[in-house]
C-alpha cells in the first residue's frame, strides 16, 4: 500500500513538473493574503491562507518583501502581519482601494481617515469607506484565521450557508473548549448570517438558535434558554413535524430547560410525550431516547411520583444495557437507572430491594470510565446511601 501511493506522489510530482511554464501565468484570484510569511507572522498568515482555501475563495499570496504591484481582478487584500507595511505597499493599497477594492487589516495598518459606516457584513469589523472602496479593521484582535478567512467572505458579499456553517463550526470548537463568551458571539453571529439569506426565523437557523440555548444553559441563563429552545421547538414542529428526530431532539432539551426553571409538570408532561415518540420513531436503543427517558425518571424522582419511577425504570434501564452492549455507549448509564428505580423503593418502604439495586448501580457506577454526569451522580448515588445508614 505504501508503494502503491508512493506512485501516486510521484505521477503527481512528474505532472506538475511537465507544465512547469505554467506558472508564470496570472493566478485568478479575488483575494490576495500580504505578508513576509515568517516570524511572528508565520502561523497567521499560514493558516489564513489555509482557511481560505477550506471557504473556496481563490486566493494567491505576496512577499511584502518581493512586493511590486497588486495583479489585476483582485476584489481584496488581507494584511495580517504585526509590522507596518512599507510605504511602497501601503500606497499600492491605497491605490487599489481608492478604486474599489477592499482592505482588511489589523490596527497595525492605522486608523482610518473616515468614520465607520453604520452597518458592517460581520459585527466583528468596522468598516470605512475609502473612495469607491472600504477597509475593514477588525473591533478586536486580528489573531484568528479561522474567523478572518471566514470573514473575508462575507465582507465580499459571499453571505450564504457556508459562511455560517463554517462560523457554527467555530462556535462549536469553542463550546468544547468551554470557551462560553465566544461561543455565545459565534452562534449569533451565524443566526445574523443565515436571517440575512432565508429570512428571520427560519428553519435554516433552527441548529444554531439550538446550540446557541445549549450554551446559555451552561451559563445559568435558563429562561433565556428556554425562550429559545421553545422558540426552536415550534419552529421544527411547523416545518418538520413532531416525529421528526430533530423535533424530537429539542423537545427534550426544552423539556429539561422547564424542570430547570422549576416547571416541573410541564417538563413531566413534554418528556413522557417525547419518549414515546422517540421509542416509537428511532427505537429505545437509541441514544436519544435513553436520554429522555433518564431525564423522565429524575423528574418524576423530582415531584416523587415513585411508582412511576418504579414501573417505568427497567424498561428504561434495559435499553440503556441493550445499547452498550451493541454500540459501546457509556457503561454508566445502566447504573444510573438503577440508582434512581432504587431510590423510588426505598422511599415506598421496600428497603431491602432498594438497598440491593442501590448498591449495584453504585458498583456500576464506579467502575465507569469517569464522565462530568456520571461522576455527578454517582456521588449522589453515595449520598443516598450514605443516608440509609446513618438512619436519616
Amino acid at each position: 500500500a505504501a508503494l502503491k501511493e508512493w506512485a501516486r506522489i510521484g505521477s503527481a510530482a512528474k505532472f506538475f513538473q511537465a507544465r512547469a511554464d505554467r506558472e508564470a501565468l496570472p493566478a485568478r484570484a479575488v483575494l490576495a493574503v500580504v505578508s513576509d510569511f515568517r516570524g511572528a507572522n508565520e502561523d497567521l498568515s499560514h493558516e489564513i491562507l489555509n482557511l481560505a482555501a477550506r471557504q473556496q475563495l481563490p486566493y494567491l499570496l505576496i512577499d511584502k518583501a518581493k512586493f511590486t504591484n497588486l495583479p489585476a481582478g483582485l476584489k481584496a487584500v488581507i494584511y495580517a502581519d504585526t509590522q507596518p507595511p512599507t510605504p511602497a505597499l501601503r500606497a499600492a493599497v491605497g491605490q487599489f482601494v481608492e478604486a474599489g477594492g477592499l482592505l482588511i487589516a489589523g490596527a497595525v495598518w492605522g486608523k482610518p481617515a473616515s468614520a465607520p459606516l453604520p452597518d458592517s457584513p460581520t459585527v466583528r469589523y468596522s468598516v470605512h469607506p475609502a473612495g469607491k472602496g472600504r477597509i475593514a479593521m477588525p473591533k478586536d484582535q486580528m489573531d484568528d484565521p479561522y474567523l478572518v478567512a471566514a470573514d473575508a467572505q462575507m465582507l465580499l458579499g459571499h453571505r450564504h450557508e457556508r459562511t455560517a456553517a463554517t462560523i457554527g463550526q467555530l462556535g462549536r470548537v469553542r463550546f468544547g473548549q468551554g470557551k462560553n463568551v465566544e461561543a455565545e458571539r459565534l452562534y449569533r453571529d451565524a443566526i445574523e448570517v443565515e436571517d440575512a439569506i432565508f429570512g428571520p426565523g427560519s428553519l435554516a437557523s433552527a441548529a444554531s438558535r439550538n446550540n446557541l440555548a445549549t450554551v446559555l444553559r451552561r451559563m445559568g441563563r435558563e429562561q433565556e434558554t428556554f425562550d429559545l429552545y421553545r422558540e426552536v421547538y415550534e419552529l421544527r414542529t411547523r416545518e418538520q413535524g413532531p416525529d421528526d428526530p430533530d423535533t424530537l431532539t429539542v423537545q427534550t432539551n426544552l423539556a429539561a430547560s422547564s424542570a430547570s426553571l422549576g416547571n416541573r409538570e410541564l417538563a413531566r408532561t413534554m418528556l413522557i410525550d417525547s419518549y414515546e415518540r422517540h421509542c416509537r420513531v428511532l427505537g429505545p436503543t437509541m441514544r436519544g431516547s435513553i436520554i429522555t427517558g433518564m431525564l423522565l425518571l429524575r423528574v418524576q424522582l423530582d415531584m416523587q411520583l415513585w411508582s412511576e419511577v418504579i414501573e417505568r425504570a427497567p424498561t428504561v434501564r434495559s435499553a440503556a444495557d441493550r445499547a452498550q452492549a451493541q454500540f459501546g455507549t457509556s457503561i454508566w448509564r445502566p447504573g444510573w437507572c438503577d440508582c434512581m428505580h432504587a431510590k423510588a423503593l426505598l422511599e415506598v418502604g421496600r428497603v431491602g430491594e432498594g438497598v440491593a439495586l442501590l448498591d449495584a448501580g453504585i458498583a456500576i457506577l464506579e467502575r465507569s470510565p469517569p464522565e462530568p454526569e456520571s461522576t455527578k451522580y454517582l456521588s449522589l448515588a453515595k449520598d443516598w446511601r450514605s443516608a440509609i445508614k446513618t438512619g436519616e
